[in-house]
């Protein structure tokens, strides 16, 4: 036996000693092949412990093994994460246990939650946009320096410096930095606070420096106005300070003379004062559109499962599945697919005056029955999480892990999992199931926001396909094909008599919406649900 077979064995006995402890947490940081090997080795020690000890509850780490965990070192952590999804048992109601087996994609496991965005900014509120060729929709609502562009309806800017920006569309502007903007095209209203005092709005020609003030600029094709609200501003060209201008002044750049000309003041311009007057008739029309939406989907032969969170009481405690069951198989399945909520909370949701369910404790949760088995699935929903509580948060996640079982979850460094089970069978059980991972997706700068997350489990190409927010973001291999068979299941949470914190899969944040297609659906068609749901 190798020193490195002999460290493992004592790990997983739960008899290594702490010298011996540095010594495999050092092989570990420097070796791909000696985790590989803990990895492999723990796999079939789990399946082993599930056929020999069917009857009982599996500990999932001695406490001598716990130091691991506590040692600050990411390599180790990585491998200890995977040995914890191994070492999962579940009991089930056939007295059948499975397990969650992982798919290693790489030798870099992530390690810690990311924050990819350098922002000076956000989109604080979006009111009938139409964006045109751009792409901005697709990703997080933080600004970093970068074009923004759009072709008609309103946005409000609110930059790390304190300054707020309200454009009208037709617009383009080119975000410099937190202080700092350069106007091509459209309408502005600047506010600057005390704080963001130099604030600069460059137009081309003009480079206009604010010293804490309210102002407003029209980029007409030959001139450019600069209308001054309240306060001061100077105005620069070629570096050389023009004018200063106080309230109520108004200044034009005569492209033709080259120089500043007086014009007529002006306040047809929206504030930020304005803009939430202009996003309520918005967010009601979107509301609309939405509920049009649903409507439609609702009468859908492939929709297995439809809770929109669109109720009126705060008092109610279950979900009404709006799927629309036309044949009498189907009606007599619909009445046990009705959601139990069970502690979380009714708050806001995507819209104003639109309800999502708040998750906050580890025993939050809704509870229902799948029946019936699909070749195909496809699942959606609309979540804000605040943030990773858990190694794992439920999406939904049925009760045990049986043949013919899905497991939608997030892990605590943002990668989307779905996780499949193909057997039962006790020969090489431990392969029996298998874990889809997506790359990192929900960063750190997506905490607080609501995301559009789906899956589609196609069998004829034999892929289940991960998105975020109408866009694929991973696609990985269907091992073998099942027969799929949810049953009693839970969204937000897990019912499972595994043992250990690591089975505590509890969400944090809020759900308003949330759809179940026994069909795969395309690419064009989980882009429309993204669409026709974006807030």
């Amino acid at each position: 036996m190798s020193k490195l077979e002999s460290l493992v064995s004592a790990y997983c006995d739960g008899r290594i000693n702490e010298a011996d402890l540095a010594e495999l947490e050092s092989l570990l940081k420097d070796s791909t092949e000696a985790r590989k090997y803990l990895i492999e080795y723990m796999n079939v020690e789990a399946g082993l412990k599930e056929i020999s000890d069917a009857k009982a509850d599996l500990v999932m780490f001695p406490e001598s093994k716990k130091t691991v965990i506590e040692k600050k070192n990411y390599w180790v952590y990585a491998a200890v994460v995977l040995l914890a999804i191994n070492l999962l048992v579940f009991w089930l109601p056939e007295n059948s246990i499975g397990a969650e087996t992982v798919q290693v994609f790489d030798d870099n496991p992530v390690d810690e939650m990311t924050y990819s965005s350098n922002a000076v900014a956000q989109l604080t509120r979006i009111v009938d946009v139409d964006w045109g060729n751009a792409e901005l929709t697709k990703v997080s609502k933080d600004l970093s320096p970068g074009q923004l562009k759009f072709e008609s309806g309103l946005v409000q800017i609110e930059f790390f410096s304190g300054a707020t920006m309200v454009l009208e569309g037709p617009a383009e502007i080119q975000v410099k930095s937190a202080m700092e903007v350069l106007c091509l095209s459209g309408k502005m209203h600047v506010k600057v606070p005390e704080s963001a005092q130099g604030f600069i709005v460059d137009t081309g020609q003009m480079k206009v420096h604010d010293l804490g003030t309210e102002f407003a600029i029209d980029m007409k094709d030959d001139n450019r106005e600069v209308h001054v609200l309240d306060g001061e501003v100077e105005i620069y060209h070629e570096g050389k300070k023009l004018k200063s201008l106080l309230k109520d002044d108004s200044v034009a750049w005569d492209e033709h003379e080259a120089e500043l000309a007086e014009v007529a003041s002006r306040s047809d311009f929206v504030t930020y004062r304005q803009i939430g007057k202009f996003g309520s008739s918005y967010t009601q029309k979107r509301q609309r559109e939405w509920r049009e939406h649903m409507a439609e989907l609702s009468e859908r032969d492939d929709v297995i499962l439809l809770y929109d969170f669109d109720v009126e009481e705060d008092w109610q405690r279950s979900l009404t599945n709006k799927a629309n069951f036309k044949t009498s198989e189907q009606k007599k399945y619909a009445s046990t697919m009705e959601g139990g909520i069970i502690g979380a909370s009714w708050s806001e949701g995507r819209w104003r005056g639109k309800k999502a369910l708040d998750f906050k404790s580890i025993n939050d949760r809704i509870r229902l029955n799948i029946p019936g088995t699909y070749k195909d699935v496809t699942m959606s929903a609309w979540v804000r999480i605040d943030s990773f509580d858990r190694w794992l948060s439920s999406l939904l996640l049925t009760d045990g892990f049986k043949s013919g079982a899905l497991h939608w979850q997030l892990s605590d460094m943002g990668e989307m999992i779905l996780g499949a089970k193909y057997s039962n069978a006790k020969k090489d059980y431990h392969d029996k199931a298998y874990n889809i991972f997506s790359p990192q997706v929900i960063q750190l700068d997506s905490l607080g926001q609501w995301v559009h997350v789906a899956f589609v489990y196609d069998s004829e190409a034999k892929k289940i396909n991960q998105f975020l927010n109408g866009e694929l973001i991973h696609s990985g291999d269907i091992k073998v094909p099942q027969m799929i068979e949810l049953g009693d299941a839970e969204i937000g949470n897990w019912h499972t008599r595994a043992k250990g914190r690591d089975a505590i899969r509890s969400f944090n944040g809020r759900m308003d919406e949330f759809m179940i297609f026994s069909s795969a659906l395309s690419y064009e068609e989980i882009q429309e649900l993204y669409e026709k749901g974006l807030p």
